[in-house]
């Protein structure tokens, strides 16, 4: 879901589709009148060709998606009100691809509304849970998926997302990637990256972008479920983190104990850039509005990426919680926890102790024998032994 609009375009794997226009692989294009429109992604909401004519007058469905419309070369770029990818300007261009230093990011509109407080962790988790199970089962009606390739890392984010799917679809591909401590030591080698082919956009997005350095990229196309933007989604990522620790007058890595599941990820050295809030409205308000800055994920050429997690409805939930659950949330994932609970209990056996720790496929090794799946679903394990 990459573009550039210019005269000319840096990265030589894109394509020229129109006049001014350069667009990665995995775009579809239709004329209603006289306007041109190439657009690409999954709506949670609808079907994006189906609903084209909404969308230039306005609409922005859930989703994870592009719409680009042309009038006599005046271009005009749509997508979600939760954008998910970034957008950069210049004198010359026009794009979602940091190439140069003279490109300015344009920041994602938003309203925010302040919350009324009083959620509990219990009822944020059975709301957050039906927005998950909803936007799952929109996903499969509203989009053609021949195939989804659900991606387990053992982590938290992965394995809620995966629950959430298998409640609703028993029929999927499960991706497993177990690394050899011993001889893994990239995070592409840690991943069981697979790579069919390279580009220049592939090299560039793996020197700027984590989500995609570790993501596998296939000729054909290709869909995957993963746990991007859960953490950022709950208030649970570590520069909102440190926002809520700026506010409290303390580091972050003092605040977590041993034993949560956090833990060890935040004793890692980490340069905090979040403000210092004066407010608790403030902190918020700020925390709120991170989770349009974050863009982890979005799809290249024709490999695509649903993040169920993608949606700004439970940030809301999140931000009527007090802020004391909302720290012992962040640090182990109670609502996470309280959701696979509800709906596939048996997974937690899975979730690793700890999150990225160097044992974090631990668990999964020692249980995997217990789940039970579907007979339709096809296991793919690789790496080292389960035995």
């Amino acid at each position: 879901m990459f573009f550039h609009i210019a005269e000319t375009c840096p990265i030589k794997s894109l394509i020229q589709v129109y006049p001014k226009l350069y667009l990665d692989k995995g775009w579809s294009t239709k004329n209603i009148n006289d306007v041109k429109i190439w657009y690409k992604g999954y709506s949670t909401e609808c079907n994006i060709e189906s609903a084209l004519d909404q969308i230039l007058d306005g609409y922005r469905p859930n989703g994870k998606w592009c719409v680009i419309s042309s009038v006599n070369g005046d271009f005009k770029i749509m997508h979600p009100i939760l954008r998910g990818f970034p957008i950069y300007n210049s004198t010359y261009a026009i794009t979602n691809i940091k190439s140069d230093e003279e490109l300015n990011f344009i920041p994602c509109e938003f309203e925010y509304e302040a919350p009324i407080i009083g959620t509990s962790l219990d009822q944020a988790a059975e709301e957050i849970g039906n927005i998950l199970i909803e936007n799952s089962t929109n996903f499969f009606r509203y989009n053609n998926i021949p195939k989804l390739n659900v991606l387990c890392s053992a982590g938290l984010d992965s394995i809620t997302s995966w629950a959430v799917v298998d409640s609703v679809l028993d029929n999927y591909s499960l991706q497993v990637y177990l690394p050899n401590i011993e001889t893994d030591k990239t995070e592409q080698e840690k991943a069981g990256t697979i790579r069919e082919y390279q580009s220049d956009l592939i090299t560039l997005m793996d020197s700027i972008s984590w989500g995609h350095n570790i993501s596998s990229y296939f000729s054909e196309t290709n869909w995957y479920l993963t746990g991007f933007y859960a953490e950022v989604i709950q208030i649970r990522e570590v520069i909102q983190g440190n926002a809520i620790a700026n506010f409290y007058k303390k580091q972050l890595a003092s605040l977590p104990k041993e034993s949560d599941y956090l833990y060890w990820f935040l004793q890692r050295p980490v340069r905090n850039k979040a403000p210092t809030c004066t407010t608790e409205e403030e902190l918020r308000k700020w925390c709120y509005s991170a989770v349009f800055s974050d863009n982890q994920m979005w799809h290249l050429d024709n490999n695509f990426h649903f993040s169920p997690f993608h949606d700004i409805r439970i940030t809301k939930v999140m931000n009527g919680v007090s802020l004391d659950d909302i720290v012992a949330n962040a640090f182990n994932g109670i609502v996470q926890r309280k959701i696979i609970e509800r709906i596939r209990p048996e997974f937690l056996q899975l979730v690793a102790d700890y999150k990225n720790s160097r044992f974090v496929y631990l668990n999964f090794k020692k249980n995997f024998k217990h789940i039970k799946l579907s007979p339709k679903i096809e296991v793919n394990i690789r790496g080292v032994s389960l035995l």
